[in-house]
């Protein structure tokens, strides 16, 4: 029997009765007589055909991939938030980590340019990742590549952010008729409303100053109203001098 094969049994009358050494495995002599005369391919290399005759039959592990076993047919791809640049290797310590503010969601990657930079809106602190962490409510973060929530920069006065992820100061405005003197608020009813006698017309008020009061002549029971026309007139024989006055007995 050729280089490659053997053959356990005897009186055998044709080449054909010859077995191959299967994948994973070569042999380089001839008349052998059982499979484990057929050398495993070591670590590192792999061999997918059956009948091999030489070593150099056991191919390298190539590129983003590795065996740490002996006899194999095929390699281990590196997993998502590493890569591989070598061929040949043997371990999976040998899969390079993507670094904080990346991530790698695929499987054999072959350089650090495959690891991709955390979008906006989202960071990584951790190494070897296959996804960055969003920012939560209240916050927003409009570079990439970030390595820290504490990137993520809190939503102004007079705004709120309802959602994750967000990805630049396009916070919401609290709405006319309240304000809102915090940072990184995370949904509108942070936004406190102006008081009894008092009313604002305008986005985004970071201060119940910017509340403006009901003139001398009329008064206001109600809150959070966003128009002077909500402020009421004294009625028919009365009057007040007063501003922000919150019911008719002023």
């Amino acid at each position: 029997c050729g280089a490659g094969t053997f053959q356990t049994g005897l009186g055998q009358n044709s080449t054909d009765r010859c077995s191959p050494c299967t994948t994973g495995r070569y042999s380089t002599g001839q008349g052998m007589i059982d499979a484990s005369n057929c050398s495993l391919c070591s670590a590192g290399t792999f061999q997918s055909s059956t009948g091999a005759s030489a070593l150099s039959n056991c191919s390298l592990c190539r590129v983003g991939t590795y065996q740490s076993g002996l006899g194999l047919s095929v390699c281990s791809q590196c997993g998502p938030g590493t890569y591989l640049s070598s061929e040949g290797s043997i371990s999976i310590s040998n899969c390079s980590v993507c670094g904080v503010g990346t991530f790698q969601t695929g499987w054999g990657q072959i350089i650090v340019g495959n690891c991709s930079l955390c979008q906006l809106g989202s960071f990584q602190t951790g190494t070897g990742q296959s996804v960055c962490s969003l920012c939560s409510p209240g916050t927003f973060l409009s570079m990439q590549g970030s390595i820290s929530d504490s990137n993520c920069s809190l939503c102004s006065q007079g705004t709120y952010q309802t959602g994750s992820g967000a990805v630049s100061s396009n916070c919401s405005s609290c709405p006319a008729g309240t304000f809102q003197t915090g940072l990184g608020q995370i949904i509108q009813s942070n936004c406190s409303m102006c008081g009894f006698g008092k009313y604002s017309t305008g986005l985004a008020q970071i201060s119940e100053v910017n509340c403006s009061m009901c003139v001398a002549g009329t008064f206001q029971t109600g809150v959070g109203l966003t128009s002077s026309a909500s402020c009421v007139g004294c009625s028919v024989g009365t009057y007040s001098t007063g501003l922000g006055m919150i019911d008719a007995s002023n």
